[in-house]
């Protein structure tokens, strides 16, 4: 069989060629709003459930006339779907399915060529299809990041496995070295979502960093991790939160962020346009209907840009960096204290 058009895996040209090649696939439905690499994810909200689903059978019927149109074949096993949701909000009867038609047009239509795809849910019998992961975090149904955080413990866990077999092997530079590779890689990967975390789930790993830490310092398995944290210049999981936050309101407040966030958050000044007011220069804060909306990062991010006090003032980011650093090792150093 001959092939025409391709193009040999490993080549340098490859991963251009192919970004221009499904360069407009995002035209083809509104709900196309995520794509990475050969990962193409989709978003759509709405009220009505039964009217969502029928609304995204129509975007991705006309996704597998594009595919068909360029010669591609969507992965039918790996396309699936979730629906995000409170607890509290049960999924109606009778659900309509949702489906890959790749019937052509203008045919008789053949039912074969329709396939049903698999929902991620929380009750699923196969354990893989609980949690769909996207980009390293497990998101659930209900976003609860419970899936996830049962991912991070069982890695920390072993990463905490290996420190403890070489703690007889490896001086403190080694130790520390090891922490930072096998936890703290961990612990500072994508923060800013971790930081929605529940109480219960931030002091599961939480806990095992206070075992890890207390490890690489050889101290006792009760010490108190918040002066061997400050002593050995190391950020507790909380604060590397705060810190991944305030890095990020960085680049909103002095507008170098990626072009997706802009006007995700507006300054007081755009409300106060004929009054100069001494809160101008700061965030506005949507409206918290409930308490729980206050760990997201609508609300978490700019309130706590707002409460930085000077920090929020260099503009340079190294040196804001070290501002940071210094101030969060200051805030330890007076837990200790009190």
């Amino acid at each position: 069989m001959d092939i025409l058009t391709c193009i040999l895996q490993g080549s340098i040209l490859g991963p251009i060629l192919f970004l221009c090649y499904i360069n407009d696939l995002f035209r083809v439905s509104t709900a196309l709003t995520l794509m990475f690499a050969d990962d193409t994810l989709g978003l759509k909200s709405g009220n009505d459930l039964t009217n969502l689903i029928h609304s995204l059978n129509e975007d991705i019927n006309m996704m597998a006339i594009w595919f068909k149109a360029n010669k591609l074949a969507v992965n039918k096993s790996k396309t699936k779907y979730i629906i995000f949701r409170t607890k509290g909000k049960k999924l109606p009867q009778n659900l309509p399915p949702l489906v890959i038609n790749e019937n052509d047009l203008n045919v008789p239509h053949d039912p074969n060529k329709v396939t049903v795809l698999e929902r991620y849910h929380s009750q699923h019998e196969k354990s893989e299809c609980r949690a769909y992961k996207l980009l390293g975090i497990y998101l659930d149904e209900f976003l609860t990041l419970d899936a996830h955080v049962n991912h991070i413990v069982k890695k920390l866990n072993k990463s905490l496995y290996c420190i403890k077999m070489a703690k007889n092997n490896l001086n403190y530079t080694g130790l520390r070295s090891l922490y930072f590779a096998l936890i703290h890689s961990h612990l500072n990967y994508c923060p800013i979502i971790l930081s929605t975390l529940s109480a219960k789930n931030t002091n599961k790993i939480a806990k095992i960093q206070k075992k890890a830490i207390r490890v690489v310092t050889n101290s006792k398995y009760n010490a108190h991790t918040t002066p061997l944290f400050y002593q050995h210049k190391i950020l507790p999981f909380e604060k590397l939160i705060k810190m991944a936050k305030l890095q990020f309101m960085h680049s909103i407040y002095y507008e170098y962020a990626p072009v997706s966030f802009a006007n995700t958050w507006n300054k007081n000044n755009v409300r106060n346009l004929n009054q100069n007011l001494r809160n101008d220069e700061l965030f506005m804060l949507p409206n918290p209907r409930i308490e729980l909306f206050k760990k997201m990062p609508m609300y978490s991010l700019p309130y706590e840009w707002n409460i930085s006090g000077d920090l929020k003032f260099y503009q340079n980011l190294a040196i804001f960096k070290h501002a940071l650093r210094e101030s969060i090792f200051l805030e330890i150093y007076e837990a200790i204290e009190n």
